[in-house]
């Protein structure tokens, strides 16, 4: 795997983060996970994951808006 491979999973719930960790770990796919959007903007600066899995309705800000968000930092 490369450091390109790596997912990013955004959730507010730890049990769902969790999962989706354990199913990805299981199936060779690195992933970081953050709880909020304020965290996975955080995380995704210091990683540059290729693939982000976001939650639909995260506290603060909805998890579409966290893609556009992570979108534009990434162009």
């Amino acid at each position: 795997m490369t450091p390109n491979e790596l997912i990013l999973i955004v959730d507010d719930e730890p049990g769902i983060r969790k999962l989706l960790q354990a199913i990805l770990t299981d199936h060779g796919y690195p992933s970081v996970a953050a709880a909020s959007s304020e965290d996975a903007v955080s995380v995704f600066n210091n990683f540059q994951p290729k693939v982000v899995l976001a939650d639909v309705k995260l506290p603060g800000t909805s998890g579409l808006k966290l893609i556009k968000q992570l979108k534009s930092i990434n162009i």
